[in-house]
């Protein structure tokens, strides 16, 4: 079953991230303007609006996720708009809203949070799942989802990759880091390590070419 809701989600065209991000926020405008105010949004599944008031209980804001470029917390979490893809070949680009994990030279890694349901077995009754998407853009390259973390329960298997799959978006996608994708194929990196590791391994041999 896990495996069956893991290939759902990377299908879900749903972004956000933390739903418990709260606190001042800096929209910034697709037209160049900023507006500030209190988050008032959970990012959680499909986003299409971000709503924002003076006070933390004060009146809510409501603006469309196209009429916003960034999204910038007091507290330090970014969120930007980005196009991206479901599968490793990048093929068939969408634009969504996410949670900026790290930016690097010519690299980044983006998140989305998804919550949903899946069965339990062998009975009626269902619990609740927690999912966190990873994806990685080379470049203003769309943003493909490379990694999960999936939680219920109280478990968390965290920020597990497929090597094959990885190792050919470098290799069929981009063929000037087939050296990267051999390394990633030799087991350099644990399937069971943050996504990010592999974002800064990449940055450390290649992101001196981005400057």
């Amino acid at each position: 079953m896990k495996k069956i809701f893991f290939a759902l989600a990377a299908a879900l065209t749903v972004f956000g991230a933390r739903a418990a991000e709260n606190g001042d926020v800096t929209l910034e405008m697709a037209d160049g303007n900023a507006i500030r105010g209190y988050n008032r949004t959970s990012f959680v599944n499909n986003v299409t609006f971000v709503e924002i008031s003076a006070e933390p209980k004060g009146e809510r804001i409501r603006y469309d996720v196209d009429q916003i470029a960034r999204i910038v917390f007091d507290a330090g979490a970014v969120y930007v708009r980005h196009d991206y893809c479901t599968t490793l070949m990048g093929k068939k680009a969408k634009n969504g809203l996410m949670r900026q994990e790290y930016l690097g030279k010519g690299i980044a890694l983006y998140s989305a949070y998804v919550e949903g349901q899946e069965p339990v077995g062998g009975t009626m009754r269902y619990r609740k799942v927690a999912l966190t998407n990873y994806y990685i853009a080379l470049g203003d390259d769309p943003a493909v989802f490379v990694a999960q973390d999936y939680a219920t329960g109280g478990a968390i298997n965290q920020g597990s990759f497929n090597r094959t799959q990885l190792a050919a978006y470098f290799n069929k996608r981009y063929k000037e880091y087939a050296d990267f994708a051999r390394r990633i194929k030799n087991k350099e990196f644990e399937t069971k390590h943050s996504p990010v590791e592999i974002v800064r391994a990449w940055e450390a041999s290649y992101g001196g070419q981005a400057e």
